[in-house]
C-alpha cells in the first residue's frame, strides 16, 4: 500500500566502491540523483574516516543515515547518533594474534589487528597491504579458505563472539548477534520517528555468501519477510547497472515517495 516506504541499502567497499577505493566519478554522477529522491542507508565494516575518504561528503550527508563499523555506529549528517561500545579481552586479541602468526601465507605488511566500535579486525597479510598484495592474499584465501578457517577457529574457543569475512582480506569479529543484520530495527526505528510504519528494503551487497559479512543482514531480511529484496552484486559496475536499470525511470517508486 501507500504506507510502505521503499528503502534502499547498500554496503559500500565492493558494492558503491572498488575494494578501498574511491567511488568512480560516473557512479558519484549517478548515485547523487537517487540519493536525493529515495531513503537510502549505507553500511560498511569499516570506520567512518575510510568511508569519508571514499565517498563524497554531499553524497554521506544525503544519505538518511550511514552505518559503519558492521552497524556498531549510526551517523547522520556528519554526526555519530549511536555507538555501541565493547571491549574485547586480552584472550581474544592473543588468540587472534597466534592464528596471524600461524598462517602460511609468505607475507605480512603489519597493522594486523584494528579494533574499531563494536569490533574487532584480524588480517593475515595486514591493513598495510597495497592493491597488489591483497590480491595476492585474496587468491591464497581463494585456494586455502583460510579466512573461514580462522573465523571457525575464533568462534568454536569464543563463543558468545561472531567472526564474518569481511573485504578482500580481513575477519570482523564481533560480540554474537553484533552484524549488521541488526541495523533492519534500527532503520525501522529511525523511520518510525517519521511516521512511517512498513518498510520494503533493497538491499545490494557483494559478501552475500556462507561466511560474508552481508549474509547477517541478507538473512535477517528474508526471515523479516516477502517485502524485501536482495542484490547479490560481484562488484560496483554491476550495482550500477542495476540501479540505472532500476532506478533511473520514474516509476511507481517515485509515484509514491
Amino acid at each position: 500500500g501507500r504506507d510502505m516506504r521503499e528503502v534502499l541499502v547498500f554496503d559500500v567497499d565492493g558494492t558503491l566502491t572498488p575494494p578501498r577505493s574511491r567511488m568512480e566519478e560516473a557512479m558519484s554522477r549517478l548515485f547523487r540523483r537517487i540519493v536525493v529522491r529515495r531513503t537510502v542507508f549505507l553500511v560498511s565494516g569499516s570506520d567512518i574516516g575510510k568511508l569519508q575518504g571514499q565517498i563524497d561528503e554531499d553524497i554521506l550527508a544525503a544519505t538518511a543515515g550511514v552505518f559503519v563499523c558492521s552497524g556498531n555506529e549510526l551517523w547522520r549528517n556528519g554526526r555519530l547518533v549511536r555507538a555501541m561500545r565493547h571491549d574485547f579481552p586480552a584472550e581474544l586479541h592473543a588468540f587472534a594474534e597466534a592464528l596471524v602468526a600461524a598462517s602460511s601465507y609468505h607475507s605480512r605488511t603489519g597493522r594486523h589487528i584494528e579494533t574499531r566500535t563494536g569490533t574487532l579486525n584480524v588480517s593475515v597479510v595486514g591493513r598495510n597491504a597495497n592493491k597488489l598484495q591483497r590480491r595476492d592474499y585474496l587468491n591464497h584465501d581463494g585456494r586455502t579458505g583460510e579466512r573461514r578457517a580462522i573465523a571457525s577457529a575464533i568462534e568454536a574457543r569464543f563463543p558468545q563472539y561472531e567472526a564474518n569475512c569481511g573485504g578482500q582480506i580481513s575477519i570482523d569479529i564481533t560480540p554474537r548477534g553484533w552484524n549488521k543484520g541488526r541495523i533492519i530495527r534500527d532503520i525501522r526505528d529511525e523511520l518510525h520517528i517519521e511516521g512511517v510504519e512498513n518498510i520494503a528494503i533493497d538491499f545490494f551487497g557483494d559478501n552475500i555468501c556462507p561466511g560474508g559479512n552481508d549474509l547477517p543482514l541478507a538473512r535477517a531480511l528474508e526471515a523479516d519477510g516477502p517485502q524485501h529484496r536482495l542484490f547479490r552484486v560481484s562488484d560496483h559496475r554491476e550495482t550500477m547497472r542495476i540501479l540505472q536499470a532500476e532506478y533511473r525511470s520514474t516509476d511507481r517508486r517515485d509515484a509514491v515517495a
